[in-house]
């Protein structure tokens, strides 16, 4: 059985998020961590791939053919 990922954010993230928690109450703050793991989910299964501007511009080049394969052509 494969290991499950977890998203987790790192601690610094954590103390700051917390940090602006003070004066909440419980159930807001589980609110507010409920709403961060469920982005964190979504980022982790949502992952895409953007190439980089120069390369999207860029004409794909076509192979050449060996002078053995257009003999035989």
């Amino acid at each position: 059985m494969p290991a499950r990922v977890t998203a987790q954010l790192p601690d610094d993230a954590v103390r700051l998020v917390l940090s602006f928690l003070d004066d909440i109450d419980l159930r807001t703050m589980a609110s507010v961590s409920s709403a961060l793991y469920e982005r964190a989910r979504h980022v982790q299964r949502h992952t895409m791939h953007i190439p980089a501007q120069t390369d999207a511009r860029r004409p794909r080049r076509r192979r050449r053919q060996s002078s053995a394969a257009r003999s035989r052509a």
